[in-house]
C-alpha cells in the first residue's frame, strides 16, 4: 500500500527510479501513479531487465545467486523483462513515449 496518499490528477510528473520492482504489487502502484498525473503528465520510471545476458548466461550455467545490489538484489520481489515492463506501464494506461532500446532489435 502506498504509504503517502496521491490525489487524482494532481502531479505533472512522478518518478520511480529502481522501486517497483521492490513492491508486491507494481501493478497496483503504477496505476495510482497513472490516476495521479494530470493529462499530458508523465511518469519517469526504471526498472531493470531481468533477461539481461549476464542473468541468462549465468542462469545457462545452472547459477541464480542473489546479490546485495544490482540485478539480482536480494530485495527484489518481482522480475522484468523489457517487454513485461512495458506491459507494465501499459496495463496502468501509460504510454511509453521513450524508452530503452528494445534488447530484442539488435
Amino acid at each position: 500500500e502506498l504509504a503517502v496518499a496521491l490525489r487524482p490528477r494532481a502531479f505533472d510528473l512522478l518518478v520511480a527510479l529502481d522501486v517497483l520492482e521492490h513492491l508486491p504489487d507494481p501493478w497496483e502502484v503504477l496505476a495510482r501513479y497513472a490516476d495521479a498525473l494530470r493529462p499530458g503528465g508523465f511518469f519517469i520510471g526504471s526498472i531493470p531487465n531481468i533477461a539481461h545476458v549476464s542473468i541468462l548466461q549465468a542462469l545457462a550455467l545452472g547459477r541464480w545467486q542473489y546479490q546485495s545490489a544490482g540485478l539480482l538484489d536480494a530485495t527484489h520481489l518481482r522480475f522484468f523483462t523489457y517487454h513485461s515492463a512495458i506491459e507494465l506501464c501499459a496495463g496502468a494506461g501509460l504510454a511509453a513515449v521513450c524508452r530503452a532500446r528494445d534488447p530484442s532489435s539488435r
